[in-house]
């Protein structure tokens, strides 16, 4: 899965730069709620741009934790 792959490279690097969160632009609907099923928040009411503080990321969501281990 390409997201658990994007968050697995953020973390790789996360101790080398300063980085507080991955930012996703959500195309439609059905890819906002995507997002947010794996703990994306919107950042404003009026836009799809949603975030994932890297600091949540200890508490992951169980069907990400099966992907993750799985690729």
């Amino acid at each position: 899965m390409l997201l658990v792959d994007a968050i697995k490279r953020t973390l790789a690097v996360s101790d080398e730069i300063a980085i507080y969160a991955m930012v996703v632009d959500a195309i439609d609907e059905r890819a906002q709620r995507f997002y947010e099923q794996f703990g994306f928040s919107l950042l404003s009411s009026d836009s799809q741009r949603l975030f994932l503080p890297l600091k949540s990321l200890n508490v992951l969501p169980q069907n990400l934790l099966v992907v993750a281990k799985s690729s």
